[in-house]
């Protein structure tokens, strides 16, 4: 039956006195796309066109390797992984670092035995500074077999390109419009960075 009385806290705008916006004077950074650019780009389609294959040689670093592993810290097994596929990669931390390392230079079929020390930082504390014993086998090494770069590669990029040349053409005009974007966006940060330092802003 008394009257409800409510108090609320509302959040305001913020008082804001621009600055002479006609005094920024910004320039866009100019795009260049290099040749060295385009071509990183057509070897990593190439890379990825590429089929494994059997290698008939010893492991390298980016090969496919399937592998039986086993591994120990303490007595306890801790790794057990049958026909499981890896690629070692000199700054892959998995599943110990220096893994990868140990398997550089194997053979098909061979198997080999090592010892790592699992890091301080590792996410399974109770293994942290501890020995691990390591069982590998290599059941097989595959390579990828890079295609030619010629008009046959292009057409079997992607959508396909006519020859080599409109593919180069392409990955260009792509590089260069994600570029330009990129400077536009820089443009406009620079800007309302530029703006914030003259204006004034009051908090109500």
């Amino acid at each position: 039956d008394e009257p409800v009385s409510f108090k609320a806290v509302v959040p305001l705008e913020p008082l804001v006195e621009l600055g002479d916006l006609r005094s920024i004077q910004l320039e866009r950074q100019p795009v260049e796309v290099t040749d060295e650019q385009v071509d990183e780009v057509i070897e990593r389609l190439r890379h990825d066109a590429a089929p494994w294959e059997p290698a008939s040689r010893p492991v390298q670093f980016g090969d496919l390797l399937t592998l039986d592993v086993d591994g120990t810290i303490g007595g306890e097994q801790t790794i057990n992984s049958q026909s499981i596929d890896f690629v070692p990669q000199q700054d892959n931390p998995l599943p110990v670092p220096g893994f990868s390392a140990h398997l550089e230079g194997m053979s098909e079929g061979q198997e080999k035995g090592f010892a790592l020390t699992i890091p301080e930082d590792h996410h399974q504390a109770q293994y942290a500074g501890q020995q691990c014993d390591l069982q590998v086998k290599v059941l097989s090494v595959k390579e990828k077999k890079l295609p030619d770069l010629d008009d046959e590669f292009a057409k079997g990029i992607r959508d396909g390109y006519e020859s080599l040349e409109a593919l180069n053409s392409n990955v260009r005009q792509q590089l260069t419009e994600t570029s330009e974007n990129a400077s536009l966006r820089q443009l406009e940060q620079d800007s309302l960075e530029e703006l914030l330092k003259i204006s004034t802003i009051q908090a109500s």
